[in-house]
C-alpha cells in the first residue's frame, strides 16, 4: 500500500493562510471538555455552537466550543440577569 498520494495536514496549523480547525465528535468533545454528551448534543441541535454534520454525526469545532463555554456558557450579562430574576420571580425596579 503506497502512501505517496496521501497528504496529511497537522492539526491546528496554518496552511496557505487558513487555520484548520479541530473538529471532534460529540463523544470526543465530551471526553476532552468534561461536559455531558447530551448537553453538547442539545447545543448543536439548537445551533448555539459551531458544528457541522457528517451523515448522522455532529462534528464540533473544539476551539469555538471552548470559546462558547468561556463566555459565561453562551449567555450575555443581560440574559444572566434575566435568568436570575425569573428563577426567583423578581421584578426589576425602574429608576
Amino acid at each position: 500500500m503506497e502512501k505517496d498520494n496521501v497528504i496529511s495536514f497537522p492539526k491546528n496549523k496554518v496552511f496557505a493562510g487558513l487555520k484548520i480547525p479541530i473538529m471532534l465528535t460529540i463523544e470526543e468533545t465530551a471526553k476532552v471538555t468534561g461536559r455531558a454528551k447530551h448537553y453538547i448534543r442539545e447545543l448543536a441541535k439548537d445551533k448555539k455552537i459551531v458544528h457541522t454534520r457528517s451523515g448522522k454525526k455532529y462534528l464540533i469545532n473544539l476551539e469555538k466550543f471552548i470559546e462558547y463555554e468561556n463566555t459565561n456558557f453562551g449567555c450575555e450579562q443581560e440574559d444572566t440577569e434575566e435568568l436570575i430574576a425569573n428563577k426567583f420571580n423578581l421584578k426589576p425596579i425602574k429608576a
